[in-house]
């Protein structure tokens, strides 16, 4: 990236508004990291995923409003990874999956863990983790736009979430992604 594309990227980072789904449980630790950071958000219903942002227009920066095509699904543990991937939960978590991938959008998956409480979680609830990674990559390998970022200390998301949705700006500045 060139200085004057990374001039434009601060200067669109410190307009970016992140979208927060209404009804994200559980999330106080990300909202105080943007409060603290001082990065704007807002709550809304959003079609799938639990995060997502927008550019606003600037006539200074002559940029139009810019919509993000891509969505943070986090997921608060292993646990509740394991519920949408094992139960009729995955059926929700399907649809959302091609609602996001019918408007061209690029899900990703965060799970709030460290790499040994995902191993210890495994042991303890005896899971088999060939085939909780095995449901994993089955998802990986379908036509959807997905990706999974597993292992994310929880008071480490908030930041996360910031740095893919910086590295979607660099891609998309670079003419990597297309137009959101």
């Amino acid at each position: 990236m060139d200085i004057e594309q990374n001039k434009l990227l601060q200067q669109i980072l410190k307009r970016m508004v992140v979208q927060v789904d209404s009804r994200e449980k559980h999330n106080k630790h990300i909202i105080s990291y943007f409060k603290h950071k001082g990065i704007k958000y807002e709550k809304t219903t959003l079609n799938y995923g639990d995060y997502t942002f927008y550019v606003p227009e600037s006539k200074r920066l002559k940029i139009k409003r810019f919509e993000a095509k891509m969505v943070i699904e986090r997921k608060g543990s292993p646990e509740e990874l394991k519920t949408n991937l094992f139960t009729n939960d995955s059926n929700r978590l399907l649809a959302e999956m091609t609602r996001c991938h019918n408007d061209g959008s690029k899900m990703v998956f965060l799970v709030e863990s460290s790499s040994s409480n995902l191993f210890d979680w495994i042991d303890r609830k005896n899971i088999d983790a060939n085939e909780l990674f095995n449901a994993i990559l089955a998802f990986e390998k379908t036509e959807f736009r997905f990706q999974k970022d597993f292992v994310v200390e929880k008071l480490k998301m908030g930041s996360k979430i910031i740095e893919l949705f910086k590295e979607y700006l660099e891609e998309y500045l670079k003419g990597e992604v297309s137009d959101g």
